[in-house]
């Protein structure tokens, strides 16, 4: 999980009973569209203006909503929905909080002792088979309350989308979609499951389309194929602008060999969502690429294509950075 996000929606600095109503009217969003999220948040505005107007929400005030939900930080299950058991439980926390004058539980089990307390008096619902995973945070936070202990909120050392390295003579890409953000930053069509990915290298030249072994670590099984049935993980020659800023310029392409890419993971074109896809670790053996500059393999640029066939960029946690 990336914490790098919180659960004050509002960005009041203390969670409150807005929080919730946003929350809520959030999964009501998500629920209205099959899980698609609203590409911003004068979308979702409008939306949440409407259940307002029908009672289901309170009112925002003089409030703004400064950020909408996140999956890694209001899915405080780990179920990968974010759903109304969520919205029970932020609202657990809201009144945790208004009882302790703001200090959070020392872990966990504190809380749910708590949160008990309010299913009993019917004041939220039962966690059913569900184990609550993580508690909601600020964005002053430095860290979360999990089930494993405190963990730091932005951790780029211990969760990356992608890295590189080279052990003895082989080259090792570990590509981890569970770390991208929730939703690309653009594309107007957008569904949220990713199609493919394209891993850019800025001084990494690949030798033959041979020698790439795949290790899938989900459920993703038996390498990448396209609809064809045909093999679609390799390398390309790369013509495209880099996202990796340069003194504040984005870096050219090298117009070699420089790219691991795979498209459809799912033969039906459907695509997978982020937990379906999962890790992923690349192996590309001596003889077949090369570093044309510097000691380390360095990745410049990390893309991925909707399901939609739109070319959607989204947040990337680089390890080092």
């Amino acid at each position: 999980m990336n914490f790098c996000c919180h659960d004050n929606y509002t960005k009041t600095g203390e969670h409150d009973p807005l929080d919730v109503n946003i929350l809520n009217a959030y999964v009501q969003y998500l629920q209205s569209t099959g899980n698609v999220p609203p590409q911003d948040i004068p979308t979702f505005l409008t939306f949440y203006e409407g259940k307002v107007s029908s009672g289901a929400v309170a009112s925002l005030g003089n409030k703004d909503i400064e950020v909408l939900p996140v999956m890694d930080c209001a899915n405080f299950v780990e179920s990968g929905t974010i759903d109304p058991l969520d919205v029970n439980i932020l609202n657990a926390y809201v009144q945790y909080m208004q009882s302790t004058g703001n200090v959070p539980p020392q872990d966990i089990p504190t809380f749910l002792t708590f949160y008990e307390g309010k299913v009993g008096s019917g004041a939220v619902a039962g966690l059913g088979n569900k184990t609550i995973k993580h508690l909601p945070s600020l964005e002053a936070d430095t860290q979360v309350i999990t089930d494993g202990g405190l963990v730091d909120k932005c951790d780029t050392s211990a969760l990356c989308t992608c890295s590189a390295v080279v052990e003895g003579d082989v080259l090792k890409v570990d590509f981890d979609a569970t770390t991208l953000s929730e939703t690309p930053l653009v594309g107007s069509a957008i569904d949220g499951r990713i199609k493919g990915v394209e891993i850019v290298f800025d001084n990494v030249s690949f030798t033959s389309s041979n020698g790439l072994s795949v290790t899938p670590e989900t459920s993703v099984t038996d390498g990448f194929t396209d609809t064809q049935n045909l093999a679609t993980l390799n390398f390309y020659y790369d013509y495209s602008i880099r996202s990796t800023s340069v003194n504040d310029e984005a870096t050219e392409p090298n117009k070699t060999k420089s790219v691991i890419g795979f498209i459809d993971t799912t033969q039906d074109g459907t695509g997978k969502t982020k937990a379906e896809v999962g890790a992923l670790t690349f192996s590309v053996d001596s003889g077949n690429f090369s570093i044309t500059s510097g000691d380390t393999p360095t990745i410049s640029d990390v893309r991925v294509y909707d399901s939609s066939a739109e070319v959607a960029q989204y947040n990337i946690t680089r390890c080092g950075e």
